[in-house]
């Protein structure tokens, strides 16, 4: 235990910007591995296609009815307009707002007045984290959204102070708006702070003028509230399936687990730290901290507020919406991280390193199969561009598939082909010995048989709708004509 005790002296003598670099120059590393420059799920390459500088603003606009905040896809086509389109620099935006979260992280976890030890582990913890891991190859809104929350809340802090920097107002204000136009998930997150504010004004903790500031504050964002609380509005009482799951309450537990990396010794050893700081806090009598329980609030508020609209009114919140309890969660996992002994930090660090290697590499398989990220479905445009250049099928094709949309979209801007999806049988003019091309679904799967390279009467085809998976892709001599 000696050693373990020395490791840990010889650790803390390491400098804070040295250990940054070092850290982000790892989590790069790691990342990188898995980033796969070709395939997509279907919602990237929605995403891709909405975000590319050809898409007309009215058609940008639509998004709007469908409850998809537009302020990602402007973003991202900006990107593209400067630096060109491809879906590597796409990811590469993406994978930078990724990374900036570790010192940022790490920088709030300061200013809560942790210790150097708790703020070094909560930025290890977004590195080696298999959800951070795969958001960074995940070209959507996740990232910019986790980033702006938590400079939002950076800058939040600084109304507990006894004078508030003008700096930090107007730093304030521009990341909690980048944030609600991201995604209007983070709207349930202003109001927390706003109740923050106003439960601290009225225990005395922070004064008048402050309290003001805060309000002018909230005020000023008022306007993009607006501008996406009438979509949010929208896709509640409609029921969107983009945005209710009907989760029973406590599922919350269920997604932290999968926000872990699916990953048991993590998620064991978090919870460990978060019911030893529990027990240190209690045996200790220690006064609130007000920064502390800012980041507590911050935790609880964003998990009841829309737990109880779910509740009470209709199911509202899908599992994406818990990342944004995922930072928190992390913040106060650090603290029981800094009152364990020497020892068993390194114990602790250990065990989270051997376990991710674990997990990531023969579990869940993260390198050795790129698509088998926590945040994408099974439906992969990349393979299914692969297998058709395979086939060197002729542009101006005609694919039968099931989704007529999602690959119109995908083959008219990610790959920048000529292929065009049907699900209209009528619409296929064959003749004699011609091929048809079908994507088939994944709830109807063919016989073995049936895939082998004989001929298939191209009217059982048509007839049946014979599919399989969106990644599976066959073509089909026809023997004749269908009837």
């Amino acid at each position: 235990m000696d050693l373990l005790d020395q490791t840990y002296e010889r650790f803390k003598k390491i400098n804070n910007t040295y250990y940054l670099i070092g850290v982000c120059v790892f989590a790069v590393i790691i990342r990188a591995i898995g980033v796969d420059p070709i395939n997509l799920s279907i919602e990237e390459a929605e995403f891709f296609y909405f975000s590319h500088p050809s898409i007309s603003n009215n058609e940008l606009l639509t998004l709007c009815q469908r409850g998809l905040p537009v302020f990602d896809f402007i973003f991202y086509r900006a990107w593209f307009s400067l630096v060109g389109f491809s879906i590597l620099k796409g990811k590469a935006l993406s994978f930078f707002f990724n990374i900036a979260l570790i010192p940022v992280v790490y920088a709030l976890s300061k200013k809560i007045k942790n210790s150097e030890a708790e703020a070094r582990f909560s930025a290890f913890l977004i590195v080696v984290s298999l959800s951070f891991i795969s958001l960074a190859n995940v070209p959507r809104f996740y990232n910019e959204v986790l980033l702006f929350s938590v400079l939002s809340f950076y800058f939040f802090l600084d109304f507990l102070k006894p004078k508030v920097p003008l700096m930090g107002i107007v730093c304030y204000v521009l990341f909690t708006s980048l944030a609600i136009l991201c995604h209007y998930y983070f709207v349930f997150v202003l109001i927390s702070q706003g109740i923050m504010a106003l439960l601290f004004y009225y225990k005395k903790q922070v004064s008048k003028t402050n309290f003001l500031l805060a309000l002018a504050c909230f005020t000023s964002i008022a306007l993009i509230i607006a501008m996406v609380f009438s979509t949010f509005i929208y896709l509640v009482k409609s029921g969107n399936e983009y945005l209710a799951e009907n989760s029973p309450p406590f599922i919350v537990f269920a997604h932290l687990y999968i926000f872990l990396g699916q990953d048991p010794v993590l998620f064991i050893i978090c919870l460990v730290l978060l019911v030893v700081y529990i027990i240190y806090f209690l045996k200790t009598k220690q006064s609130p901290n007000l920064n502390k329980t800012t980041i507590v609030l911050w935790l609880l508020l964003t998990l009841v507020l829309p737990l109880l609209v779910d509740i009470l009114y209709k199911p509202i919140i899908r599992r994406d919406y818990n990342l944004i309890l995922f930072i928190p969660f992390l913040l106060i996992v650090s603290w029981g991280f800094g009152v364990a002994k020497n020892k068993w930090k390194v114990i602790i660090v250990c065990l989270i390193v051997c376990s991710g290697i674990i997990n990531i590499c023969f579990i869940q398989n993260y390198y050795t199969t790129p698509e088998n990220t926590l945040y994408r479905t099974a439906y992969n445009f990349g393979s299914l561009s692969y297998k058709i250049a395979q086939k060197k099928v002729p542009v101006n094709t005609v694919v039968y598939t099931e989704q007529d949309v999602p690959y119109n979209l995908y083959f008219r801007h990610v790959w920048n082909t000529n292929y065009r999806a049907t699900i209209d049988s009528s619409k296929l003019h064959v003749s004699s010995d011609s091929i048809i091309y079908v994507i088939k679904h994944q709830n109807k799967i063919i016989n073995r048989d049936d895939i082998t390279n004989e001929k298939i009467m191209t009217s059982y085809i048509l007839k049946d709708t014979i599919r399989a998976r969106f990644d599976v892709f066959y073509e089909y001599k026809s023997k004749k004509a269908p009837n």
